[in-house]
């Protein structure tokens, strides 16, 4: 018997959609999850929220973070220069932030914690 892997980044079923498109989204995932050998998220929310709609069991998942390198990141460090250059002084917090632009990405939350003075710099320096 062939293995059936499924593998999850988001659920396709969430009060981000209308009640018909989440039914059957939910359904679907149902019907796709009595299939399924093994599913690979790439996050615990991911596996608990399959698990909280009555798709797969438990020692059904694995979590497999994503593979992107992040050690330079990690590593990073406060550069005078490149502030200089575009134009940051050193009291300034910056944030960077790599996402499809997506509602489901939160952008709306981070531009919401942003101070009201740093919106309006980021909009006249872009």
């Amino acid at each position: 018997m062939p293995a059936i892997v499924h593998t999850i980044h988001g659920p396709s079923f969430g009060p981000f959609q209308g009640a018909a498109a989440n039914g059957l989204f939910l359904m679907a995932e149902r019907y796709a999850g009595r299939r399924t050998t093994h599913f690979v998220s790439v996050a615990d929310a991911m596996t608990k929220q399959f698990l909280a709609a009555g798709i797969g069991r438990p020692e059904q998942f694995t979590r497999i973070f994503s593979g992107f390198p992040v050690e330079a990141f990690l590593q990073a460090k406060n550069d005078p220069a490149l502030r200089k250059r575009w134009g940051l002084v050193p009291a300034d917090f910056v944030v960077g932030k790599i996402a499809r632009l997506f509602k489901l990405k939160g952008h709306d939350d981070l531009l919401a914690a942003a101070p009201a003075h740093a919106l309006i710099s980021w909009a006249t320096a872009s």
